[in-house]
């Protein structure tokens, strides 16, 4: 029997299953160390502000419509996401981080993530969708180019660079 696959958008009771999964995508990509965002961190920012820093979809497997059966549901995938601006063409959406836990991909999860998102940016106005992939995660990218992604380091030799935390004050002039 195929599992009733549920994508819905992240609430606060959410955050600790999000950090787990989180913790997980920064094992395989090999950066660990630096995935420090806590439950509560994650719930300040996306649930204890207006606006929130950030929204998340999740998808969760399990469930049902007792209550009792809802609380089995477990969350097997997110997508978390966040506003952001193009001086080119207005309003768009960054993906920051796309997830399916190992034993649950193949099975058309991130793809639902995917196009609910997709659904989201379409019905909201938005002019296009953005995210960043790790050069060596080549099955990342192969699906992303699926769906027509354009890589723009190939197509115009775009770089992502990153102030980080330890170098703002610095940048900032208040070492």
């Amino acid at each position: 029997m195929e599992e009733v696959v549920n994508i819905r958008p992240a609430v606060r009771s959410d955050c600790v299953a999000i950090v787990g999964l989180i913790r997980e995508l920064a094992t395989y990509e090999k950066m660990l160390d630096q995935a420090v965002v806590t439950p509560d961190i994650l719930a300040n920012d996306g649930f204890d502000v207006i606006p929130p820093y950030f929204q998340c979809l999740v998808a969760e497997i399990g469930g049902g419509e007792n209550t009792e059966a809802e609380n089995s549901a477990v969350v097997v995938g997110f997508a978390l996401y966040f506003t952001k601006y193009s001086t080119w063409e207005g309003k768009a959406l960054h993906l920051e981080d796309f997830y399916v836990t190992p034993t649950h991909r193949s099975k058309g999860i991130g793809t639902k993530l995917l196009k609910r998102l997709a659904k989201i940016a379409v019905d909201g106005g938005f002019a296009r969708l953005t995210l960043e992939c790790l050069e060596w995660n080549k099955s990342a990218i192969d699906y992303y180019k699926r769906f027509n992604a354009v890589d723009m380091t190939e197509t115009e030799g775009w770089h992502v660079f990153r102030f980080t935390k330890s170098v703002l004050p610095s940048v900032a002039g208040v070492e």
